[in-house]
């Protein structure tokens, strides 16, 4: 599902991508079938930026930069390998599961991967 995205883009400039699953524990308390209305693609651009639409868009057009200030790793003590991160607010805020459904490439192998460049306040 990832790549169908990259390819509607300008692949040329996109490097890399993932389905962040929806992860808020209130939400998933309270209504666990409403999680899957706020999962995410985000999407990395060659010049390391980052963005994002939500998964269940009608209209893929409309991509919005996410800076990594917004972006930060969060943990869970049930899954501790499991790769999360918040984002902290606007109109995406909430924790999300890096989905195993990646761009795998030579530069992102992993969820880790991912994680790390999502969270890097090097590559700004």
């Amino acid at each position: 599902m990832i790549q169908q995205f990259i390819n509607e883009l300008q692949s040329h400039i996109t490097i890399g991508g993932f389905i962040a699953k929806s992860a808020d524990p209130i939400l998933a308390h309270v209504n666990p079938s409403r999680l899957q209305d706020n999962d995410l693609i985000l999407l990395i651009q060659a010049d390391q930026s980052i963005v994002v639409s939500f998964a269940n868009s009608q209209d893929q057009s409309g991509w919005t930069p996410l800076s990594r200030e917004q972006i930060h790793q969060s943990k869970s003590l049930l899954a501790p390998k499991t790769c999360y991160f918040k984002i902290k607010h606007g109109e995406y805020a909430g924790t999300y599961l890096i989905s195993p459904d990646l761009i795998v490439n030579d530069q992102f192998k992993s969820e880790k991967d991912y994680l790390e460049v999502l969270t890097s306040t090097t590559n700004k």
